[in-house]
């Protein structure tokens, strides 16, 4: 009770920034959630006796309620504010990694999985929404940074226990205290919710900035016909639909590509992936400082430019230049996520961002579902030289 009345005292500022603190904690477990099966699984289809070839499924199915959870997230802000349903998705995915964990049962995960796949699309919903309503550019950038901290963190902790434990439920249940200890922040950090409007949408008290000025923090859940009749909106999700499909693509097929056309070994094919997820987190990193400069809309048709270069470069070098490649590739295509959203605003007004954005995250799931699906069968029946044709597609699209 200390820590909130020390907060209440805190001047403005210095609580909008604590608060931007308290999302890059929320989307560090988000990124750790969003990660961890396909981490575990082969530990996972080992316990309890599914083959391996079952994680699509459950890839497939998480990512759908991924993408109800990013799409529906309007709906729960409109009517409970922002803090509630943040506190609300990480409980409840932190509930179902210890149902997960405790469970053996094929069906039971698959059920638990969508529910966690629900709060990881919720969560980036809110977090993203929130974010491009109300700080910069450079802060966007900053909370993938931690995104990707999340999706460095919890491998890093499944590989530990599976490797020192031989289990991958000790991970999971360590993974899930860590989403306590967030839920101890969301609650500790109450006072800092006010600082862009009341911490209900019901409430009377009203939030201000710092100059005074009391900011618009309302959100108004609109149906799927009204955001669609928003100018904008159809490019805003169909660009985010199709560079999504370009990442995961190389995140899940990326290295089977190397082994099979380039000839490369699975070991280091599989090693290659950390220079492009290392590239990204640089990227991000940098575009944090050209934000300040260049606007968001420039700096998108910059990097566009870039990666359909790099992606010709990436189909024709040989093996002496991938890791650079790589690198680069992930250097421009890292920022584009928190780029186009934090666009959003700017086209379709501040009023109608939480609903585009939401609809914008739920594409991506639905690209993260779909595409590398795709890819497989089409790879199993053609042979591998047909993902750089979807790669092109993908880029030139």
């Amino acid at each position: 009770m200390a820590g909130l009345r020390l907060l209440r005292c805190l001047d403005m500022n210095k609580k909008v920034y604590l608060l931007l603190i308290v999302f890059l904690l929320i989307y560090v477990g988000t990124g750790g959630t969003n990660v961890m099966l396909g981490s575990a699984w082969p530990a996972i289809s080992l316990d309890i006796g599914v083959p391996i070839s079952r994680q699509s499924i459950v890839i497939v199915i998480v990512y759908i309620g991924a993408a109800i959870g990013s799409a529906t997230a309007q709906y729960l802000l409109a009517r409970l504010g922002t803090w509630l349903p943040a506190g609300f998705v990480v409980a409840l995915a932190n509930i179902n990694i210890y149902i997960f964990a405790a469970s053996s049962h094929f069906v039971v995960l698959i059920i638990s999985g969508t529910i966690i796949g629900y709060s990881v699309g919720t969560s980036g919903a809110i977090c993203n929404g929130y974010l491009a309503r109300h700080y910069s550019a450079t802060a966007m950038n900053l909370l993938h940074c931690f995104y990707g901290a999340g999706c460095t963190l919890a491998p890093a902790i499944l590989s530990y226990f599976i490797t020192a434990k031989g289990s991958w439920r000790l991970g999971y249940q360590t993974i899930g205290g860590i989403e306590i200890c967030i839920l101890v922040v969301l609650f500790i950090s109450i006072p800092l919710w006010r600082v862009h409007g009341p911490l209900f949408p019901w409430s009377k008290r009203e939030g201000a900035l710092a100059d005074g000025e009391p900011p618009v923090n309302a959100v108004k859940a609109r149906s799927l016909r009204e955001l669609f009749r928003i100018p904008g909106t159809a490019i805003i999700v169909v660009t985010m639909y199709v560079y999504c499909s370009f990442e995961v693509s190389i995140n899940c097929w990326g290295a089977s590509y190397l082994v099979a056309e380039k000839g490369m070994e699975p070991g280091p094919a599989a090693g290659m992936m950390i220079w492009f997820f290392g590239g990204q987190v640089a990227g991000r990193i940098m575009c944090g400082f050209l934000t300040r400069r260049y606007s968001d809309r420039r700096l998108i048709r910059i990097f566009m430019i870039v990666i359909m270069i790099i992606t010709v470069i990436f189909v024709f070098v040989n093996d002496a230049g991938l890791g650079p490649v790589f690198v680069a590739l992930g250097f421009v295509a890292g920022p584009m996520f928190p780029l186009l959203t934090h666009e959003v605003p700017s086209i379709v007004g501040g009023e109608n961002a939480q609903g585009v954005i939401g609809l914008q995250t739920s594409a991506a799931n639905i690209g993260n579902a779909s595409v590398p699906v795709v890819i497989g069968i089409v790879a199993g029946a053609g042979g591998f030289c047909v993902f750089s044709g979807v790669f092109f597609g993908l880029v030139l699209s």
